[in-house]
């Protein structure tokens, strides 16, 4: 409240729940930023959500189920929304809406911080929605000089490996996933690239065809790797598409169920769940992303496309327009 009371705007994303309480209560607009496709969960944006993504997937984009879905979410995740309903009622804002649905949007100007390309078709709602493309987020502040030329030089010593990474919770509760990677491509007789937080490399054994590295900036790894095993990251699915690269993806919470079936949906990536990654599927599953000529040549012409994509751009110059128009 107190940051917002010389503000000219609140945006946020689908994680911000207070930001239209704090935009409202202060008589300034609400700006809407939407990461992923999830977030613009509708009736004309149909998603998968995590608790209930298995029994959704053979029926989406059937209008029953597809309503059943969202009537059913709204409804469950209200039972942990009543403190911002709450609130809305508090500060007089109670015709927001539903706190995690209709009470995010903005009724001026909401930006789906994505590609086109994972949308069926773009919604119509809410009103005054914008697919801007990928921001292609390079966090460079977390780049590491000697990291960078240490896994450089072993990509570029020799065959391209395969990279595998984990997003989201999984990073922290990783399982046995960096085992079972290296055994799947030992199966294939491919070298090894991993990405993990460093109090996980002393459990991962060292060898002359694995190198283990802690996070890296994307557009400098996925270039020189033959394919990338993902949690499904909405900006992972991005670079990867950008960089010419097949994905294996491994969902395991919050978006990436919905992001995974979507690059799956158009043919750009595979999908393996995460509770049968086992050395033997996943080297079957890369067996078939690495020979499938249909998908590489899919990945070739999106690669191109997504490349022309400038969401950060895009995104600045209707805030901009927003301010402008506010301002006459």
């Amino acid at each position: 409240m107190p940051l917002a009371r010389t503000s000219d705007v609140v945006i946020g994303n689908q994680l911000a729940i207070s930001g239209p309480l704090v935009a409202g209560s202060r008589g300034c607009p609400w700006i809407y930023c939407a990461v992923s496709p999830l977030g613009l969960a509708s009736q004309d944006n149909p998603c998968l959500f995590p608790l209930i993504h298995r029994l959704q997937r053979p029926f989406i984009g059937n209008a029953l189920v597809d309503a059943c879905s969202l009537a059913l979410v709204r409804g469950y995740s209200s039972l942990f929304s009543s403190f911002v309903a709450r609130a809305q009622v508090r500060l007089g804002l109670r015709h927001l809406g539903h706190p995690r649905f209709a009470g995010l949007f903005s009724r001026e100007l909401n930006l789906i911080l994505t590609s086109p390309r994972l949308f069926g078709r773009l919604p119509v709602s809410p009103p005054h929605a914008v697919v801007t493309g990928w921001t292609w987020l390079e966090p460079w502040f977390l780049r590491d000089s000697e990291k960078e030329k240490r896994a450089l030089a072993f990509m570029q010593g020799g065959s391209p490996p395969l990279l595998y990474a984990l997003g989201g919770n999984a990073r922290s509760r990783p399982g046995s996933f960096f085992q079972e990677s290296l055994k799947a491509s030992r199966r294939l007789g491919m070298r090894t690239l991993i990405v993990a937080s460093s109090r996980f490399h002393a459990a991962i054994p060292a060898s002359a065809d694995v190198c283990v590295t802690s996070y890296l900036p994307y557009s400098l790894l996925f270039p020189h790797v033959l394919a990338v095993v993902h949690s499904g990251g909405i900006g992972t699915i991005g670079w990867s598409i950008r960089c010419n690269r097949p994905s294996l993806l491994v969902p395991g919470a919050d978006d990436q169920f919905d992001n995974s079936f979507r690059a799956m949906r158009g043919g750009l990536a595979q999908v393996l769940p995460r509770r049968g990654y086992r050395a033997s599927a996943v080297a079957s599953a890369l067996e078939t992303v690495l020979g499938d000529d249909a998908m590489a040549a899919r990945l070739r012409k999106a690669s191109t496309e997504v490349a022309q994509e400038d969401g950060a751009v895009v995104a600045c110059d209707h805030i901009e327009q927003f301010l402008s128009r506010r301002s006459r």
